[in-house]
């Protein structure tokens, strides 16, 4: 009875021990479990320390990118103003000078004149071979003529300018057909001269009246054809000159659309003068009348 008790308590202290093991290395796993979880955590410092490290990276980001948007638009309308104001200024020396008449400008000038045939309507009865041909499109009336021409001129102050112009155009008769042939004359009609003018300002509006003195050529060439389109005998072409003084009067008047442009119309009157004519028999000097109407395309300040 003794040896077993002796054995129950053996028994006894063995699982008590075991227990008591088994629990201190499950207290052990915790405490070890605890402490590498505390040291791997983050702490709450930590996070706001870095939440703070971003959202300073993100608004130094946003400034930065603010300013460089802030610079380009700043840059952007300092330029814009400046090239404003240098319009401005230049605008206002250009309507200050076109008020006081100085500056200056180049006329860009089609014109229709009407041109009195009868130095050529002459030269055709009295040279020896046109006579020969009909023309039934050619007498001594006028025939409107389109010209191009253009003036450059300056200003010499109130309202007065000085400049230098000239035109040229062409018109062209056929003869009717004699012995399978058709006489071509080919009419060049120039002139040019110092112009003087002088303009009266209103606001937008130029009030002009002028004249010009010059010279000039009519020029007839005469060629032959096998019919109206082909000519055969090119090398054979002669031709009769007639020089001429020219005097002009204008009058007229622009609109000022920018500083640098304008544009009108003008009336103009033109008296030829030719001592000699052509210089054929037959044919003596003449004097005419050539009305005609001008377009006035200005570039320059002084319309």
């Amino acid at each position: 009875m003794k040896t077993k008790f002796c054995l129950i308590l053996c028994w006894t202290n063995m699982l008590i021990t075991i227990v008591l093991a088994e629990q201190i290395d499950t207290s052990i796993t915790q405490v070890d479990s605890v402490t590498m979880t505390g040291s791997d955590t983050i702490h709450p410092d930590s996070i706001e320390n870095s939440c703070l490290q971003k959202v300073d990276s993100l608004n130094l980001n946003e400034v930065k990118k603010a300013k460089e948007s802030k610079s380009d638009t700043v840059d952007a309308s300092i330029i814009s103003r400046s090239l404003s104001n240098i319009r401005e200024s230049f605008s206002n020396k250009l309507s200050k000078s076109r008020a006081q008449g100085y500056g200056g400008g180049i006329i860009i000038s089609p014109m229709i004149i009407g041109l009195q045939m009868k130095p050529i309507d002459e030269l055709v009865r009295n040279d020896f071979t046109l006579k020969r041909y009909i023309f039934s499109d050619l007498s001594d009336n006028y025939k409107p003529l389109l010209t191009t021409g253009a003036i450059v001129y300056g200003g010499v102050g109130k309202g007065l300018r000085i400049g230098l112009g000239g035109w040229g155009g062409e018109i062209s008769f056929n003869s009717e057909p004699r012995n399978d042939s058709v006489m071509l004359l080919n009419t060049h009609f120039s002139y040019g001269g110092v112009q003087i003018e002088k303009a009266f300002v209103n606001k937008n509006l130029n009030y002009l009246v002028g004249g010009m003195i010059g010279f000039g050529k009519l020029t007839v060439t005469k060629s032959t054809s096998d019919n109206a389109w082909k000519k055969v005998n090119h090398d054979k072409d002669e031709q009769a000159e007639a020089s001429f003084s020219d005097f002009s009067m204008h009058s007229g008047f622009t609109i000022t659309l920018l500083p640098w442009m304008h544009i009108g119309l003008d009336a103009n009157a033109v008296f030829l003068f030719s001592v000699n004519g052509f210089n054929i028999t037959g044919c003596d000097g003449f004097m005419s009348f050539a009305p005609g109407m001008r377009l006035r395309i200005v570039l320059g300040n002084l319309g």
